[in-house]
C-alpha cells in the first residue's frame, strides 16, 4: 500500500520526512516529529528505524511514523 502525505495508518499520524541536504552522495533528512537529521540509508538498513510498510517508517528516537518517498 502507498501511504501518501499525511495519510492515516491504523489511525495514526503520519508526516513525510523533510529533506535536509545532500553531499558526498549522501542524503540526509529530518525527522517531522522530533527534528533528528537522519541519512537515508538509515531507513534501508533499518539503524534506528523500523519498516512499517512501502516507504512508511516508525523513527525508535520517537516513535511516530514518517514517510520517506
Amino acid at each position: 500500500m502507498k501511504i501518501k502525505p499525511y495519510q492515516k495508518y491504523n489511525g495514526e499520524d503520519t508526516k513525510p520526512a523533510e529533506w535536509a541536504s545532500c553531499f558526498h552522495g549522501e542524503s540526509w533528512y529530518r525527522c517531522p516529529w522530533c527534528n533528528k537529521t537522519f541519512e537515508f540509508f538509515d531507513t534501508q538498513f533499518q539503524r534506528g528505524f523500523q519498516m512499517v510498510d512501502d516507504s512508511l517508517y516508525r523513527h525508535d528516537e520517537c516513535s511516530k511514523l514518517l514517510i520517506l518517498a
